[in-house]
């Protein structure tokens, strides 16, 4: 498992939690309110927004040459190419720059194009050297390209980082342009994005003749990518598969649904059972008072809740009052343990995430804590000595459910504190407008939206995170143009997590929540699951694997994008270095294909 210096790595690349892959990255809405209430919201996109070999090998051509001389390979490569902003309305002529980022150290003529998609975050310099020029990096497409003889290229979608066709708001991140901007951020133009680039590939420092070599008629380009760029390299071996050759998808969740409440299943499980039912127990009895309560027990709730929130750091505040919360804020502050902290279950998995967070709980001594009234302060939650020894039922069952609530919203606290404790070095903050282009995405078509499994019996969240909820805020409260429910139809399209693309493989965290909606999903964590096969056997070029197996491999107790980038101490027997031994036996099946159909196409040109 991920430790946290190299989760802080790939943070550094996507600029996001999770990926982190968030990426990163974690793929979630998060609040965002127009007019007067937007500046709030943004900073509570910040603060929500967490939520990522060398050998030499036969099949490569006798004709090889190194990049010509005088051009530095001292570290990476930074570029950009003129993209036109619609690819599908040859009468829209407007363009804008799209960056990426190469390390061309260990390429040779005839070499694959490692095409690693950065996906829904800016690019930053301090991600990219690490990548590309950090030798205590273990980087897969760096890895690849040493064994091949390729080239890296880091990608950066439309509309994140320095690839923002239009101009946005200094203090919201919102495009000026609003509709008339988003409207260009869809799944289509972004994969065109991709094709483009392959067809129109022109790195400095190249003479035409090297350019030409490079293009995907005459070098296999190959698509790796983890979480949302790992859907992008399945749908592309649909879509594209005469354009990139191969794929690697990480930690893919390619079943679009508006539904993600499975999300959690995954989590619940991992952690221990009087926890997990203590936190059942405290989200259950502050829902059950805020909807049936007395009116004096719904104002304690609220007061608590509103208390608990104030340990925030970030001082990220929902309301100035506590009858001012709504039950749309109260459901996202009790979800923080679990969808807002920067340590995230499905980045760092049980320990780093909620393993003090638990103890903190399950140790809450009932008996040196004060009732709380409407006069009681912060201190009155936030301070315990923890003396309580835990039981295998967990508080609620020895005490009561009233017990459970105000030891979670100690504990909530104590973890709010602990994330944000002073770090020696910090990931870079991330751009107000990714966040708003990503919650653009996920409004628009990607969906999977994080909510509550209530009344199931072992909800962790708040009933009231639910989807309608979620909409209303999340996206009509910042896109009032954006689609009534996300066209997940988009995604669809490609075959969700029934396609069977060839030349691909699928790699997953046994743990990792996204999982519940991918191709090696399983119905312990998602009850709609196909229970598809995973098999480490390289099929042939060309073909899937047989009957309805799926190519690639769950590693075991790992959770979200385990497998693409690690620290050089911890590379030995990592996902990372296991990742690479299978797709390169798969790469050196497949290869000797491309170079074999490239012969018989210019026997035919000739």
């Amino acid at each position: 498992m991920k430790d946290a210096e190299d989760v802080k790595a790939e943070l550094s690349l996507v600029d996001q939690v999770a990926r982190p892959a968030i990426p990163s990255l974690n793929i979630s809405l998060y609040p965002l309110y127009r007019t007067s209430n937007v500046l709030l919201c943004l900073l509570l996109l910040v603060f929500l927004y967490a939520v990522f070999l060398a050998s030499s090998v036969c099949w490569l051509t006798p004709n090889t040459f190194n990049k010509e001389d005088g051009l530095s390979t001292s570290g990476p490569i930074t570029a950009t190419i003129t993209m036109p902003l619609d690819h599908f309305n040859l009468s829209n002529t407007r363009t804008f720059e799209n960056h990426y980022w190469m390390n061309d150290i260990f390429y040779k003529y005839g070499g694959p194009i490692f095409f690693y998609d950065a996906g829904e975050a800016g690019v930053s310099d301090r991600g990219v050297n690490q990548s590309l020029g950090d030798p205590s990096t273990k980087f897969a497409p760096v890895e690849l390209a040493e064994k091949y003889h390729g080239l890296t290229i880091i990608w950066e979608h439309r509309f994140y980082g320095q690839s923002m066709p239009f101009a946005v708001s200094n203090v919201t991140g919102i495009a000026l342009d609003e509709y008339e901007a988003y409207r260009y951020l869809t799944i289509e133009q972004a994969l065109e994005d991709a094709i483009y680039f392959t067809k129109n590939f022109d790195p400095p420092g190249y003479s035409m003749s090297q350019v030409e070599a490079m293009r995907a008629d005459r070098s296999p380009w190959i698509w790796i990518g983890g979480s949302y760029p790992g859907n992008r390299a399945a749908m592309i071996r649909v879509r594209n598969p005469d354009i990139f050759f191969a794929s690697w998808a990480s930690s893919a969740p390619v079943q679009a649904q508006l539904d993600n409440s499975v999300y959690f299943n995954p989590i619940q499980q991992s952690m221990p059972t009087n926890c997990s039912a203590d936190v059942h127990a405290a989200i259950t009895y502050a829902d059950e008072v805020l909807v049936n309560g007395k009116e004096k027990d719904v104002e304690l709730v609220r007061r608590a809740i509103w208390l608990a929130n104030s340990a925030n750091p970030w001082n990220v505040s929902f309301a100035p009052s506590p009858a001012e919360l709504s039950l749309w804020n109260i459901s996202q502050i009790l979800s923080y343990p679990f969808l807002s902290t920067p340590f995230t279950f499905q980045a760092f998995g049980y320990e780093r995430s909620l393993g003090q967070f638990c103890n903190h709980i399950e140790t809450w001594n009932p008996s040196n804590f004060t009732s709380f009234n409407n006069k009681s302060d912060f201190s009155a939650l936030s301070t315990n000595d923890h003396s309580r020894i835990p039981t295998p039922t967990g508080l609620a069952e020895a005490t009561s459910s009233e017990h459970a609530f105000h030891a979670y919203l100690h504990a909530l606290i104590q973890k709010s504190i602990s994330d944000f404790s002073p770090s020696p070095n910090p990931p870079p903050p991330i751009s107000r407008a990714d966040k708003v282009s990503w919650t653009w995405q996920l409004c628009s078509q990607n969906a999977k939206i994080q909510v509550s499994q209530h009344p199931a019996p072992h909800n962790l969240i708040s009933r009231f995170l639910n989807v309608s909820n979620q909409l209303r805020w999340s996206c009509h409260a910042m896109f009032p143009y954006a689609p009534a429910v996300p066209d997940v139809d988009a995604m669809l399209r490609y075959g969700g997590w029934r396609m069977r693309p060839n030349n691909v493989m699928f790699t997953n965290g046994e743990l990792d929540p996204w999982r519940g909606l991918g191709v090696q999903s399983d119905r312990g964590i998602n009850p709609d699951a196909l229970e598809r096969k995973s098999t480490r056997t390289v099929p042939s070029c060309g073909e899937p694997p047989e009957g309805d197996a799926v190519f690639g491999v769950v590693w075991e107790g790992e959770v979200h994008v385990s497998d693409l980038r690690t620290g050089r101490e911890g590379f030995e027997g990592s996902p990372v270095e296991r990742g690479l031994e299978l797709f390169g036996r798969a790469l050196d099946e497949w290869l000797p294909c491309f170079w074999d159909e490239k012969s018989e196409w210019d026997s035919v040109m000739e």
